[in-house]
């Protein structure tokens, strides 16, 4: 008892595509999923940030924004390639209570499943008079919320620090956090918690590149120096399984009717 021609055709095409479908669902997709880019951008009287660039298909965002400290105001008009807020006079637990914070979120759509790898931008701070003392103080959190409310702040750790009154390139690493992992229709809200600052409220917080020198004791110079001028949110997309299970069975149910339309 052995297989017809057609029979050997048949099985060859359906283990070809099985197998191709099996490789697509195993692979993994690595992309910038959204950035914000501060390249010719003046900040306007009314603040009003940048908008975000889209590239991942069922990735959207809020926008970059300030939380709602009354005398946490944006950055002015003379900040070129750069937005941010100034303002900063507070203590860590009036920061918390006053909401002295930047935020910016990814909507990651339902369909899609993502682990999310690092964040990368240039940003800087800066004092009246060019001076560090008091400096600006600062925390990166997260925020992850499923349609049933906010599970809490977590920090996240930066070995980076922000050198007062000249630019830096900052790299937050979420690999090796559970919590980013396979992503699936969630918000996932980040914010920068500021406190510190100036007793006359000018110490300022930027994301851009400043118009001084950069940081030369940084660890990423000089390679910072040819970095784009640009918020980027990396991450890898995971191709659905259900998707390609469907695939599999019409490509199947396709063989299958021309088996039996080449054996009438």
């Amino acid at each position: 008892m052995g297989l017809t021609m057609t029979g050997i055709r048949w099985t060859s095409g359906f283990l070809t595509v099985a197998f191709f479908a099996t490789v697509w669902v195993g692979s993994t997709h690595a992309a910038a999923l959204i950035e914000w880019g501060f390249d010719g951008f003046t900040s306007s009287s009314s603040g009003t940030p940048p908008s975000p660039t889209i590239f991942a298909p069922g990735i959207s965002s809020n926008g970059l924004r300030k939380g709602n400290a009354s005398n946490l105001v944006y950055s002015g008009a003379g900040e070129k390639d750069a937005w941010g807020v100034r303002g900063i006079n507070n203590t860590k637990q009036q920061a918390l209570d006053n909401d002295v914070a930047i935020y910016f979120d990814l909507i990651i759509a339902p369909e899609l499943n993502l682990t999310l790898e690092s964040i990368q931008m240039p940003w800087f701070a800066k004092m009246p008079n060019g001076t560090s003392d008091p400096e600006v103080s600062w925390e990166w959190q997260y925020s992850l919320d499923y349609g049933t409310g906010a599970t809490g702040w977590t920090p996240i750790e930066c070995n980076d620090v922000l050198p007062y009154t000249m630019y830096d390139w900052l790299s937050l690493d979420l690999t090796d956090n559970e919590d980013f992992e396979d992503l699936s229709g969630v918000t996932v809200t980040f914010r920068l918690l500021l406190w510190g600052g100036t007793n006359n409220g000018n110490s300022m917080v930027y994301f851009g590149k400043d118009n001084r020198d950069p940081n030369q004791l940084s660890r990423h110079f000089p390679n910072m120096l040819t970095n784009p001028n640009t918020i980027i949110v990396n991450g890898t997309i995971i191709p659905e399984p259900s998707a390609m299970a469907l695939l599999v069975l019409s490509s199947a149910t396709l063989l299958l009717r021309r088996k039996r339309k080449s054996a009438a």
